[in-house]
């Protein structure tokens, strides 16, 4: 294929989705350079060590190789020390591995494992933690370290076990032995969670027994069992502490939390420029369904997944400093994006991870991360405002549609957020499949375009065609907006259409893909497939791009009027195609007015200043039914007012109205 051929089809796949240049002016200098904060982090009500991420990356730095503790063979010597026994090694309960992929193939196997990887050997003293440590050049793929339990499936990816490890906590005697025996008794009770606050009912069983002599402790004190790392073997010891009386069982972000402070709980937020108050100008609202992963010194690490107030725990207590990362990933999907200091290739093709920074205890359980409105385009904090806003998006929008009984969107989207655009689209390669997306693909491409927009910078390490194949999303939202209602109408649209997709399967929505690349974008009229077109884009318009960012902000929004009120003004999208207005329409009672230039209209054409009077009589039906009329028999608008006869009849109006509606457009 020519060079020219795969250049006008990646562009021609760009424009699918909503262009919404056209509809939004661009932001004014009174909405950029705010100065909010990018991203703050606070650990029990002080800020912590978190960076504004609007410079370039900050690198890794390690200190010397430490003895390992936790191997099988070093854990059994510890045993033999302190029981007597003759065990030469423990049974392992996780591997110490290092994954060696070989192309973005390998990356994608790996992600799909949802474990956590780190790209710097975890044997070492870290001295600064950054968002990266390999120095690779931009086709170079990193070496990725991980500790995976013993049952682990392995994809088909090169790996080496680095070490067999025994990660059980439940004898910390155990544990402190071995750091011990490997000269680290001074980081016993920084790093080994267990070695304090122990009751004699918390020993293990087939441990040491219960420590005699429990003192007698002032007032305002208690008797705790302690680790003494001053003898040799390691024992238990009575101390009296300062008694800790615990607190309402909530933190500061109005989050649940376990009584130990050394047990991590929190909230994750992102900044909402339109839920805001005159008091309060800047709403922080709950990140839904993000990953959570924390770290210790060591191996340990713990992943759990924000709940839908954006609240999250561990059940496990951490000392001394715990290390954590935010990962914009869930079931229902994965987003991905890359700032403007990427380094390597493979960034673009592996979801959005933050690291947060390093958290010093005893402290871990009032933890609050806030992402806030950026100030500098293709910034760190551009790319997580804007996944958490798009992440946002994804599930509310599956609660609208299980409210109003339409399908919801599938499991495992793949998204990428584009730093520099204004644009999306939905074209869903991981669900169509490899022959469907090639039909998609050579359909109807006139081969004269010469730009790939979001992807154009990796055409000097892969082809045109290795940028489709590798690296095009199912969906992708452009996350040029400052404001959060502006975005979110663009993000619902291009996931109105993947609820859509699952009404209509794939063979109908190949055809949509191949009509759209043909007409670079949704054409008009006269484009190949044109009905198809304006019953997909007049559908994700009316019911994302409009109406649920209307229900979502109602008043508080950043145009004028309001969504709703905007929708009631919509036409077609350009003359005579994409009907935009007329699902509202079916719905709603009566027809507001307005004038233009003197003239008395009640709804224009989103791209051009053609404006008409809608006759429109016509309403009662509901969003399920709508839904249900755009199905896979439904190719062209006559169609789809002829399935609503057919299937759900006038609804208590009359047939003539409904075509006089329908004629309207």
């Amino acid at each position: 294929m020519k060079y020219s051929y795969w250049l006008g089809c990646c562009l021609g796949l760009l424009l699918l989705g909503c262009q919404k240049e056209a509809l939004l002016p661009p932001p004014t200098g009174t909405e950029i350079g705010l100065g909010q904060p990018h991203r703050n982090v606070f650990n029990n009500g002080q800020l912590a060590d978190a960076r504004s991420h609007s410079g370039d990356s900050l690198r890794t730095q390690l200190g010397a190789q430490r003895q390992n503790p936790y191997t099988t063979t070093q854990v059994a010597a510890a045993h033999r020390s302190l029981y007597g026994s003759s065990l030469t090694a423990m049974n392992p309960t996780h591997f110490y591995v290092q994954f060696e992929p070989q192309s973005l193939d390998d990356i994608r196997r790996l992600e799909a494992t949802d474990e956590t990887f780190y790209d710097f050997p975890l044997d070492y003293e870290v001295i600064q933690l950054g968002e990266y440590y390999q120095e690779l050049g931009p086709e170079d793929f990193p070496i990725w370290y991980a500790v995976v339990p013993t049952g682990f499936d392995y994809p088909e990816v090169d790996y080496q076990v680095l070490a067999d490890l025994y990660l059980d906590q439940s004898d910390p005697l155990l544990i402190a032995e071995s750091f011990r025996l490997t000269g680290q008794a001074g980081l016993i009770h920084s790093d080994i969670p267990g070695a304090t606050g122990q009751r004699p009912g918390d020993l293990p069983d087939g441990g040491t027994a219960p420590v005699p002599g429990e003192p007698e402790c002032p007032p305002g004190y208690v008797a705790e069992l302690q680790i003494d790392d001053s003898t040799i073997p390691v024992r238990w010891i009575w101390v009296c502490v300062k008694q800790h009386i615990d607190g309402p069982l909530l933190n500061s972000c109005g989050c649940p939390r376990y009584s130990s402070m050394r047990k991590p709980a929190g909230c994750v937020k992102v900044d909402d420029t339109q839920l805001s108050t005159p008091n309060n100008p800047s709403t922080f609202e709950p990140v839904r369904r993000v990953r959570i992963a924390i770290r210790d010194s060591w191996f340990t690490e713990d992943v759990t997944w924000t709940d839908d107030n954006g609240c999250w725990r561990v059940n496990k207590e951490y000392k001394g400093r715990a290390w954590m990362w935010i990962k914009f990933s869930n079931g229902r999907a994965k987003i991905r994006g890359t700032t403007n200091d990427w380094r390597t290739v493979y960034e673009w093709a592996t979801t959005i991870k933050d690291y947060v920074g390093v958290l010093w205890g005893p402290d871990f359980n009032n933890i609050e991360v806030n992402y806030g409105r950026w100030t500098e385009q293709g910034s760190s904090a551009q790319v997580y405002w804007g996944a958490a806003t798009v992440n946002n998006a994804i599930h509310e929008f599956h609660d609208y549609a299980a409210q109003d009984g339409i399908s919801r969107p599938p499991e495992g989207l793949d998204v990428y957020v584009g730093r520099n655009h204004r644009f999306g689209y939905a074209f869903m390669p991981s669900f169509m499949g490899a022959q469907l997306t090639n039909y998609a693909l050579g359909t109807g491409l006139t081969g004269n375009t010469s730009f790939i927009q979001p992807f154009a910078v990796l055409l000097s390490v892969t082809s045109p065609v290795g940028i489709v194949n590798q690296f095009f999303p199912d969906m992708f939202v452009g996350i040029d907006y400052t404001r959060s209602d502006r975005l979110k109408s663009l993000a619902y649209h291009e996931i109105a259409h993947t609820s859509h997709y699952m009404l209509v399967g794939p063979d109908y929505w190949s055809k949509l893909v191949a009509a759209e690349v043909a007409a670079d974008g949704h054409g008009n009229q006269f484009s190949n497939d044109a009905g198809r077109i304006a019953v997909c884009e007049s559908w994700a318009e009316y019911l994302g791009g409009l109406h649920y960012v209307h229900r979502t902000y109602g008043g508080d929004n950043s145009i004028n009027g309001n969504w709703e009120i905007r929708l009631e003004e919509t036409w077609n999208e350009v003359p005579n195609h994409i009907p935009v207005g007329l699902h509202h329409d079916l719905i709603d009672a009566g027809e507001p007015t307005f004038s233009v230039n003197g003239t008395i209209v009640s709804a224009c054409n989103q791209r051009s200043n053609n404006c008409a009077l809608i006759d429109d009589r016509v309403s009662g039906f509901t969003n399920s039914q709508l839904f249900q009329a755009v199905n896979r028999q439904v190719v062209t608008i006559p169609q789809y007012r002829q399935w609503l006869v057919a299937q759900v009849g006038v609804n208590g109006n009359t047939l003539e109205e409904l075509e006089a509606l329908f004629g309207s457009y």
